[in-house]
Formats: structure tokens, C-alpha cells, sequence
């Protein structure tokens, strides 16, 4: 969740790339002083995981060329 009055206010858009987000989480500490300027919903509690699949990690089930793999057991 972000805030989308502070998107309006320093006229930036919804971040959908991991460059954008970083852009955009700057410019909120620079900006408006934040210091938690990302909010996790209940299901991320504990860590970051809707950030891991733009690194490549999955922390669940997946299928990978037909096969079934469990994230946290795959080598990194």
C-alpha cells in the first residue's frame, strides 16, 4: 500500500519496476520525511516477500518446466 495522496502531491505514478520503486520510496523520505513509507498487508507480515519475485526468489510452491519446487529449498 502506498500513499497516493503523496504520488499526487510530488506527481509520481503508481511504481511497477523495482528501479520505480526505488524512486518513488526516496523521493518519500526526501520529500515528506518518511520513515515507513511502504505498508505490508497482513499475508507479508514478517517479510518482504511481494518483493522476491523480481530477484528471482519464491518462497512458495511453484511448477518450473513441469516440475514442482518449493522456493525456500532451491539454491539461491
Amino acid at each position: 500500500m502506498l500513499r497516493q495522496d503523496w504520488l499526487d502531491e510530488l506527481g509520481l505514478a503508481a511504481p511497477e519496476t523495482i528501479e520505480e520503486w526505488v524512486k518513488v520510496l526516496k523521493s518519500f523520505k526526501e520529500n515528506k520525511g518518511a520513515t515507513s513509507s511502504y505498508t505490508l498487508t497482513k499475508a507479508h507480515i514478517g517479510g518482504i516477500t511481494g518483493f522476491l519475485e523480481a530477484f528471482g526468489i519464491n518462497n512458495d510452491f511453484y511448477v518450473d518446466n513441469g516440475k514442482v519446487k518449493y522456493g525456500p529449498y532451491e539454491a539461491s
